[in-house]
């Protein structure tokens, strides 16, 4: 988050955002509530997590951004009010980066759909879109052998005894 100079002054009275901001989609299930409490309490201990908010929100690396001159991807979600806006001021501010907004509302990139974000990143470092992977396979009756308690085909090369079910 990008704070105004008059906004850090109050920066130590900010609360972190609750888990239902990051998570809107799951803000009934008590199980990632839980988990995430309890990643929260073990992450770090109450001053180290004072100390870390008013870094968080002192820092400003605005400046800065210009003089990125590294491949860069921006991948966002575009219902995480929290995040979207500063992941396209950070793409419009860094030369030539690739901005990617994905559907979806959580900020977490191991929630929600993985595989939109895994595939750009895989094309991001590969210059290749992955190809999905077949959920499914297609049987072929084959001449060779037939299985004759079920009439269906059963090639050759799987071995007897082995039976086919479509």
């Amino acid at each position: 988050m990008i704070l105004k100079a008059s906004d850090q002054r109050n920066v130590s009275r900010r609360p972190m955002p609750p888990i239902w901001s990051l998570t809107p989609d799951r803000v009934d299930d008590p199980a990632r509530r839980k988990a995430h409490c309890k990643w929260e309490r073990l992450s770090a201990s109450p001053g180290a997590a004072v100390a870390l908010q008013k870094m968080v929100f002192e820092i400003d690396v605005r400046h800065l951004l210009s003089a990125i001159g590294v491949p860069t991807l921006v991948v966002y979600r575009t219902a995480d009010v929290m995040h979207a806006a500063g992941s396209r001021y950070l793409g419009a501010h860094i030369p030539g980066a690739k901005v990617v907004e994905l559907q979806g509302s959580d900020y977490f990139p191991y929630l929600g759909d993985q595989d939109a974000i895994l595939d750009e990143i895989e094309e991001f470092l590969t210059g290749v879109r992955p190809v999905p992977a077949p959920d499914r396979a297609l049987a072929m009756k084959h001449p060779a052998q037939t299985d004759r308690r079920s009439d269906v085909a059963v090639p050759q090369s799987l071995g007897v005894g082995v039976r086919c079910f479509l």
